[in-house]
């Protein structure tokens, strides 16, 4: 009798481990579901709401930034464009520090129209960061 006490007692505890290795994986679950993921790899340059403050979904959390990649856009006139083509290559120099860092970069987009004001046409040109050389967000020109 104190044998199938024991054997249904281990049973009971058998179970009771099993259960309780359930609700492990799904509060797991649910804790990744609170998480803050980014759809594009980065660095964190500003968060929006302070600590304990409420924000409403689709509202920006935090602002991250591919320093990988960076890009230049420029307002062209018409004369200026007619040198410049869809994927053509142009010198990018950005002035850092009292230094110049020449960067290849690569026409990525031509707006199909003119601002309306000022008659200027925007072009978007990506270079090449992966050095980290460039700190984004400085002023540079172009060379084409």
């Amino acid at each position: 009798m104190q044998y199938i006490g024991s054997k249904s007692e281990y049973e009971s505890l058998k179970t009771a481990k099993q259960k309780e290795e359930v609700e492990y994986l799904i509060a797991l679950n649910l804790l990744d579901y609170y998480k803050v993921k980014s759809p594009v790899d980065g660095i964190i340059t500003k968060i929006n709401p302070k600590l304990g403050e409420w924000v409403q979904a689709g509202d920006e959390i935090v602002h991250i930034v591919n320093t990988e990649i960076c890009y230049v856009e420029i307002d062209l006139e018409i004369q200026q464009l007619k040198k410049l083509k869809l994927d053509s290559s142009v010198v990018v120099e950005v002035s850092e520090n009292e230094k110049v860092i020449q960067k290849e970069g690569k026409v990525v987009f031509i707006s199909a129209v003119a601002d309306s004001s000022s008659g200027l046409i925007r072009a978007k040109i990506n270079f090449d960061n992966k050095t980290n050389k460039v700190t984004p967000g400085l002023h540079a020109k172009i060379i084409f």
